[in-house]
């Protein structure tokens, strides 16, 4: 079982509601590429004294060591979408796995600059 995370942090002056109508549309799509998987979107908000304020999403995977959206690029090329429109992804991953892409989807990891030396990836 392989476990990941992207946080999605907007950079781009454009409505929340709008971005996350597309993380939606990309979530199910990703759903449809992993039918064996879980993958769930939560929006992350910072409570201030008088308001909730939006600041980003949480894309959470579990994935099957064979499923398919890991063998075919399909998860570069979201995270290459996801930086093209601005919401700056973030690829955090277990620190203790030696090898996370066992398909061989190391574009993944190159995509988003290798690991960082708290296990993140960015």
């Amino acid at each position: 079982m392989v476990k990941l995370t992207i946080r999605c942090h907007p950079r781009v002056p454009v409505d929340p509601h709008e971005l996350e109508g597309w993380l939606e549309l990309e979530v199910r799509d990703l759903r449809a590429a992993a039918p064996h998987g879980t993958i769930r979107l939560s929006r992350l908000t910072q409570g201030l004294p008088d308001v909730d304020i939006d600041i980003g999403w949480i894309v959470e995977l579990e994935l099957d060591d064979r499923e398919p959206l890991l063998a075919r690029g399909r998860l570069a090329q979201a995270l290459t979408d996801m930086r093209l429109l601005g919401l700056q992804p973030t690829l955090l991953a277990p620190l203790d796995v030696s090898d996370p892409f066992p398909q061989g989807d190391r574009e993944v990891v190159e995509l988003v600059g290798g690991p960082s030396t708290n296990g993140a990836r960015s």
